[in-house]
């Protein structure tokens, strides 16, 4: 088995984030002027330099988690691996966002998505969902990865039990 170190950054821009989690994740740090224009639109390839300058390599993630973080396309990951072929755009799925998961993640599979991010804990599901069956199953057939996010949030209203041992199995 592969082991691979999360090492990964929500891309999009900045007024596509909820405000909450743009004042933890964000405004914390030094991104915004680096990674934004005047107008809070994602800046690509600065994007990526910024991902390099902190870690050798990385994925990037689009969200969508409207209630948590926001709603940040997998158009965003696709734009920084243009210029930054050696970071890597994975899916993601809310099955409470999306109507049909397993048409979303086809459809991100199509643009370039190379593995799925499920999160539970950002998207108020649990990680053994049902509806995301499908999707999970397309991976082990192609032999691609399932990143789950587990552990502490920082965002209040995120659901950390939702990705308890007892749903990954």
């Amino acid at each position: 088995m592969e082991r691979i170190i999360d090492v990964h950054m929500h891309v999009g821009h900045r007024f596509e984030w909820t405000p909450r989690a743009r004042a933890v994740w964000m405004d914390a740090g030094p991104y915004v002027p680096r990674l934004y224009d005047g107008e809070d639109r994602q800046l690509s390839e600065r994007y990526g330099d910024v991902i390099k300058e902190e870690a050798w390599a990385g994925i990037l993630i689009p969200e969508y988690s409207p209630e948590t973080a926001g709603l940040m396309p997998f158009e965003r990951a696709k734009e920084i691996a243009r210029f930054h072929p050696e970071l890597v755009p994975i899916a993601n799925l809310n099955p409470n966002f999306h109507g049909d998961p397993m048409a979303a993640f086809d459809e991100q599979l199509a643009k370039g998505a190379r593995a799925l991010k499920i999160h539970p804990i950002h998207g108020f599901f649990f990680a053994n969902d049902p509806r995301l069956h499908p999707g999970v199953r397309a991976l082990r057939v192609g032999r691609s990865h399932c990143h789950v996010p587990r552990g502490h949030e920082h965002v209040p209203g995120m659901q950390d039990a939702l990705c308890g041992s007892l749903y990954l199995r």
